[in-house]
């Protein structure tokens, strides 16, 4: 049973609104949810060794070293993050000792803790669905982190911990008590606020996160910053807090049901500690979109596409200015701003798919269609018009560069990727494999069909002719391997690749300027 109660919700320094909250008749009681401590998450014993060894001040890297080599997986995912664009590394990291002795025991110790926490989210939990929950946790991470790196950079790992770790507390909710948490979302139409959460429940997920990781070891620094970040910051609060607070605020406004009113607290937030004023703020938030799906990708956390930040940010910013009536020429600057992100965002997005130099689709690119093409069963069903590969190497292109130059063999590549372009069809991609080498990944052929198109390329690509400066044209050939998702021998993305690559070079050993389809 429950009773309407009339609550007044303040969030940041926004003005108080009243609004209508249900709240459960019989209270959660916050001790109860940690009553059966063997069904609360908690992290591998391996990454707890690793917390206490490193408060020793004793502890020599060798032996750090070894107690994370033990857990394997831990290990790959501690090498993977370490290398990844949020450490930058100077040269790639390839084993734990030398992650240890480049990033250091603090940050290896909260890097271990970090690359943990795919362990303590579950895709579900009692039936309730925990995708936002995951989103949050790395927007949360991820915006603490870039906040950091403005205030204070020696505090960045500790903040990108602290933001991730934030999400724990939630977990637990929907593990320990999934119908409180559900009909919870079903109030306030998703996840609240932490205001939110105290109207509703008597405490926030947040309290839940402190006593959770209380035993695991961590610094009380850690502990303080996050019980902190949910109370008004003054001079007092440290950066970290403060870090913190910048990414409680950017998540709830990004993902919260209060956009609006988490905006605003935003906005006053960033600009007393990063001194930004809102169209700086806000083109803040759109650069770090890709720093969030970089962090979702490396803890592997999947959950539904949302809508782009500067979309998401929009919407906040409009609802923000629709408090008051005295904003309304901040919210035109604002949206025009937004507007103009949002372009330049999307000119960015299209840069960061496309080689420079020839205009087709780059690497990344063609390693996103395939591996689209290998979720969707192409390597399964075994149709007769299956998809298809093909992998195209210009012959002897090392002596176009030697005999003629760079420019001339940049010409060349330009020149290939046009033809490839035009030949190919709107629904399969031509694109830059690296070096001279361009694939093209093919939709419903079969072997007849394959072949048909590898020789109308072979031959298009014959066909080009190059001027060159003394008044002489150049001509070029490739040599081509293909294969197809239905062959007995491909069963995944990379064996298309290592199939197509081998016919390749068989069609280089045959004497170039050939297409080899099948193996011998």
């Amino acid at each position: 049973m429950e009773k309407l109660q009339q609550t007044e919700i303040t969030e940041g320094d926004a003005t108080p609104m009243t609004q209508m909250i249900n709240t459960p008749m019989e209270s959660i009681d916050l001790e109860a949810l940690f009553l059966d401590s063997e069904s609360l998450p908690s992290p591998p014993l391996t990454v707890l060794e690793v917390i206490r060894k490193s408060d020793d001040p004793d502890v020599q890297i060798e032996e750090l070293a070894k107690i994370i080599e033990v857990d394997v997986a831990l290990s790959v995912q501690l090498i993977r993050m370490a290398n990844s664009s949020l450490y930058s590394p100077v040269s790639e990291i390839k084993s734990i000792e030398r992650a240890v002795t480049t990033l250091g025991l603090r940050s290896v110790r909260l890097l271990a803790l970090t690359t943990s926490i795919r362990m303590l989210v579950p895709d579900q939990a009692n039936a309730f669905d925990t995708s936002e929950i995951r989103r949050r946790m790395v927007v949360n991470g991820a915006l603490s982190r870039r906040a950091a790196g403005m205030v204070e950079r020696r505090v960045t790992d500790e903040a990108f911990t602290c933001g991730l770790l934030t999400g724990i507390g939630r977990i637990v909710l929907a593990m320990k008590a999934p119908d409180v948490a559900k009909a919870m979302v079903a109030e306030f139409g998703r996840w609240p606020t932490l205001n939110g959460e105290r109207q509703y429940l008597g405490f926030t997920s947040d309290d839940v996160t402190t006593t959770l990781i209380r035993p695991w070891g961590l610094p009380s620094s850690l502990l303080d910053a996050i019980e902190g970040r949910s109370a008004p910051i003054d001079e007092s609060s440290n950066n970290l807090t403060r870090s913190l607070r910048i990414g409680l605020l950017a998540e709830e406004a990004l993902c919260g049901p209060d956009s609006g009113v988490s905006m605003e607290a935003l906005l006053s937030q960033t600009k007393e500690d990063l001194d930004l004023d809102e169209p700086q703020t806000i083109e803040m938030l759109v650069e770090s979109e890709a720093a969030v799906n970089e962090v979702a990708e490396l803890l592997q956390f999947s959950f539904p596409q949302a809508s782009a930040f500067s979309e998401l940010l929009l919407e906040a910013t409009t609802r923000m200015q629709s408090l008051t009536m005295e904003a309304h020429e901040a919210m035109v600057r604002g949206n025009r701003e937004l507007e103009e992100l949002s372009t330049r965002n999307a000119e960015l997005r299209k840069k960061a798919s496309t080689d420079a130099l020839t205009g087709l689709p780059n690497r990344g690119s063609f390693d996103a269609a395939l591996e689209q093409l290998a979720n969707s069963g192409a390597m399964v069903n075994r149709s007769t018009e299956g998809g298809a590969l093909l992998i195209i190497d210009l012959d002897h292109f090392k002596s176009v560069n030697d005999v003629h130059g760079h420019a001339i063999g940049d010409d060349v590549l330009r020149a290939v990727g046009n033809r490839l372009g035009e030949m190919t069809r709107s629904r399969d991609l031509a694109a830059r494999f690296g070096g001279e080498e361009f694939v093209v990944l093919v939709e419903s052929v079969d072997e007849t069909q394959l072949a048909g198109l590898a020789e109308r390329l072979r031959r298009g690509i014959e066909d080009i002719q190059i001027a060159l400066p003394n008044g002489e044209m150049l001509s070029v050939s490739a040599s081509i391997g293909a294969a197809r998702c239905n062959e007995p021998e491909v069963v995944s993305a990379a064996t298309l690749i290592t199939t197509a690559d081998a016919r390749l070079y068989e069609a280089k050993r045959a004497g170039r300027n050939r297409a080899v389809l099948t193996s011998p």
